[in-house]
């Protein structure tokens, strides 16, 4: 690791730095799975029991959530938080668009 208070800039493989290939890609992150719904099947009833990306709380009967393009379904303070911190781009597909609200029975 580099010596940043001596001055030496850290190269983007130091695995202290948050460049390419830094300790933020080094955590081995990897991104939700997409539900497929099964076709004929309710998409509301496939999402019941998945976890929200961001708090990663159970969706459960009776909440709305935030459902982006790709399936990926987000509690409104998860979506909150993607509009602040993130531009509003989905975790899972990075796309930025509005989410449709979805009543889970």
């Amino acid at each position: 690791m580099a010596n940043v208070a001596s001055g030496d800039t850290p190269a983007a493989d130091d695995p202290g730095s948050i460049g390419q290939g830094g300790a933020w890609e080094s955590r081995n992150w990897t991104p939700p799975l997409e539900v497929q719904p099964v076709a004929g099947t309710d998409l509301r009833a496939e999402l019941l029991g998945c976890l929200d990306p961001i708090s990663l709380r159970p969706l459960e009967s009776g909440q709305q959530v935030h459902l982006c393009q790709c399936s990926t379904a987000y509690h409104q303070e998860s979506w909150e938080l993607l509009l602040e911190f993130n531009d509003g781009r989905c975790v899972n597909c990075l796309a930025v668009q509005e989410t449709r609200l979805l009543l889970l029975k």
